[in-house]
């Protein structure tokens, strides 16, 4: 019970004192005097045949003669119904009676009641013993009630308080309807159901609303100012203007004005978002989060992998959203959570509105009463499967008196797609940044201020497209969509019309400038596996990574055959670069540039692709130098060792290592600093290539620095590797 509740009942505290007892009548006039209440108790009182001898200080009334002296008195018998419902009406009691002056009779006697059993309590009356005509000592009434003011209460009554103080503490919109005879629909509706019909607020009304007040609704309209009279907080009780939510709104008002040009105008979610990047609790919004939650993962649900992309059905949407929905509609995600742990649920409280429980781990005899009834859970056990496998458990008649419960993991097919989503996603928020760049374009606010930015400061997402860009994007990636809710047909772009095919690297009408690219020495790895592709890497958006392909990004007009095998490429290119690759950077990182001859001859004699053929004719004009500092085996330094006959391919030392080295592993328990052990043979054995010959598993030929070919097998490497473990003078 909070403070007002406590100070609105505490009459209840003196009624055992009151029922039998005496108010004195001229301590009752000075008491009316004093507080203004428009009554003569006196003239009310007086016997009119003691009239001439009367005393009021000797004048004493029965409390509970007094409140139906009271009632007539102010309600005569002859008072008019229609005036007695107007005072009614004025005392806003909304109640249709048979017989209004009754009504208002009986409606007057029970606050003149409460007010002067509050008088009691406050002192300002005293009571009095109709036997002794003592003063009557409430002061242990005062201070049960103190200790314990839901005592006081009638059961409904004191379950209603603690309920709405529930609400309160739990920062919980109160439910408008409860019991039995109301819909579903109903009984989901709360204190902040009406607020969501609007598709923005008022920054005023956002206030009060996150501080948990009922924001003023107006002919429809929300409040634009916060009011300096008591409302109803969303836990449906009356808050008096000086309650602490009015600072707290107040609060949130001010640093919401305290922006540059804050907008009059914001979505619920946004407004959310906002607070929370500022630390300002949003614990009375929470549905408003969980519902959009709700509604996007249906949404998601409904786009998984459809290649069509839902747009809401109003003037903005957010640039980071617009990403997500491109991702979901290009990346299938399975819903295949697997079984992880298994735990026990006790419930601990139960009652009619909510259930405490304890989830703690199963011991070892409550794993032997789990198995002796429904045996192991299923392998690679899913949600469905642990449903029927805890059914077993809950039918059995020697069940215990607690359940089950389990914690779940994404699968390995659901966090790669997972992972896929994620890159799709990014890359088309920066696809999108660029593009608005690009076109001289501009994000908006949800106020309707334009800005240049995807975040704000606190990194929360606030540029929003207009409906119009978003499309116009979408066309431009060749995405099919269509408008949320709406009975229309999905638009496909033009762009996505389906054309001829065409070959990879012939008839692509974005060749690159050979002139320029085979004078190049540096290239990224992005722009060399373009170039393989015969096609110009200007024609591909930039620094996008293995997601620039047509699939994800198709924002060129290249075929898709030349868009996927850029991606396929850029993929495979990228898992062969960096520690233990088969293709040097020049850094030896693993995004970084390569030496353009070297990155045709891996790309034609190790994984085979087909390429242009200027390209190939890099791979014979490639100087000894394009293999980059430190690197000492990467290519055959000689005319002889490419191409060379009766070989699978020819490889780095990496390979030779990956390839050759597993008994060795073995015999070192597996624990060996592999490529270092192996750079350290080659470079003292002078040698600049190796090849592993056909159908030869345990030997390989290496080439010297001066083009000499030698024929190593397996043991002498071996040997040569221990020799080097031996003396420990393996390289950092």
């Amino acid at each position: 019970m909070d403070a007002a509740e406590k100070y609105k009942n505490r009459h209840r505290a003196v009624i055992e004192y009151a029922n039998g007892a005496m108010f004195n009548v001229a301590e009752l006039d000075a008491w009316a005097a004093s507080n203004k209440v428009p009554l003569s108790f006196q003239k009310l009182l007086e016997d009119e045949s003691l009239k001439d001898s009367y005393d009021a200080t000797r004048h004493y009334v029965s409390y509970e003669i007094l409140s139906i002296n009271i009632a007539w008195g102010m309600v005569p018998k002859d008072t008019d119904p229609d005036d007695a419902r107007a005072q009614l009406m004025a005392a806003h009691d909304t109640a249709e009676p048979d017989n209004p002056v009754s009504r208002l009779r009986d409606l007057v006697m029970v606050r003149y009641d409460r007010q002067l059993l509050s008088a009691v309590f406050d002192g300002d009356l005293l009571l009095y013993d109709t036997l002794a005509m003592s003063r009557i000592d409430v002061t242990a009434g005062r201070l049960r009630y103190e200790a314990h003011p839901e005592s006081y209460m009638p059961p409904a009554t004191a379950e209603l308080i603690h309920e709405q103080a529930a609400y309160w503490a739990r920062r919980q919109p109160a439910p408008l309807f409860a019991g039995p005879g109301f819909s579903d629909e109903a009984l989901k509706q709360t204190t902040l159901t009406r607020y969501l019909q609007y598709d923005t607020w008022t920054p005023e009304a956002a206030a009060m609303l996150v501080a948990g007040l009922q924001a003023p609704i107006v002919g429809g309209h929300l409040c634009t100012e916060i009011p300096t009279t008591r409302v109803k907080g969303l836990d449906a009780c009356w808050k008096s203007a000086d309650f602490p939510a009015f600072r707290a709104a107040e609060s949130v008002l001010g640093i919401w004005r305290s922006q540059a040009n804050p907008p009059a105008r914001v979505r619920p979610l946004d407004f959310i978002r906002w607070c929370q990047g500022r630390g300002i609790d949003t614990a009375w919004l929470r549905s408003v989060e969980e519902d959009a939650v709700s509604k996007s993962r249906a949404a998601m649900r409904a786009a998984l992998g459809s290649g069509v992309v839902v747009i809401p059905s109003a003037p903005l949407i957010s640039a980071e959203q617009l990403a997500n929905d491109i991702a979901f509609s290009l990346v299938a995600i399975p819903n295949d959570e697997r079984l992880t742990t298994v735990f026990k649920v006790t419930v601990v409280k139960q009652t009619q509105k909510e259930t405490q429980s304890r989830r703690e781990p199963l011991t070892g005899d409550d794993w032997r009463l789990v198995r002796s009834i429904c045996g192991n859970p299923p392998e690679r056990c899913s949600h469905a499967q642990f449903d029927e496998w805890c059914g077993k458990l809950d039918a059995a008649e020697n069940r215990p008196a607690w359940s089950l419960d389990g914690d779940f993991r994404a699968s390995d097919e659901m966090a790669k797609a997972q992972a896929r989503w994620c890159e799709v996603s990014v890359a088309h928020k920066q696809q999108i940044v660029q593009w608005v760049r690009d076109n001289g374009l501009s994000f908006v606010k949800a106020g309707g201020i334009e800005t240049t930015d995807l975040y704000d400061n606190a990194g929360l997402p606030v540029g929003c497209l207009r409906i119009a860009d978003a499309k116009a994007y979408l066309d431009q990636c060749c995405i099919a969509w269509k408008i949320a809710g709406a009975q229309t047909e999905i638009v496909q772009p033009a762009t996505a019309v389906p054309h001829e095919d065409k070959p990879v690297v012939a008839g692509n009408p974005h060749n690159p400038n050979w002139n320029l690219w085979c004078r190049k020495h540096k290239v990224t790895l992005r722009e060399a596996v373009c170039l393989s592709c015969d096609t110009d890497p200007k024609e591909v958006q930039r620094d996008l990574g293995s997601v620039l392909a047509a699939a994800l990004l198709p924002q060129f007009s290249a075929s898709k055959e030349v868009r996927g095998e850029i991606s396929d490429r850029l993929e495979i290119a990228q898992s062969h670069t960096g520690t233990g690759g088969t293709l040097s950077t020049v850094t030896g990182e693993k995004d970084g540039e390569v030496y353009l001859a070297t990155f045709a001859e891996w790309a034609l004699n190790t994984m085979k692709w087909d390429m242009p053929d200027e390209l190939r004719a890099l791979t014979h004009a490639a100087p000894s130098a394009a293999l980059g500092p430190g690197s000492f085996i990467t290519r055959a330094s000689t005319d002889d060792a490419d191409d060379a006959p009766g070989t699978k391919s020819v490889i780095g030392w990496r390979i030779a290592v990956e390839k050759q080295l597993d008994k060795l592993m073995a015999a070192h328990g597996g624990i060996y600093p592999g490529h270092k052990v192996a750079l350290k043979w080659f470079k003292t054995n002078d040698a600049e290539a190796a090849f592993v010959p056909d159908n030869k598993d345990d030997e390989f030929t290496w080439v010297k620095a001066d083009g000499k070919r030698v024929t190593s097998t397996l043991k002498t490497f071996q040997n040569g590797m221990a020799d080097i473990l031996k003396s420990k003078q393996i390289p950092d």
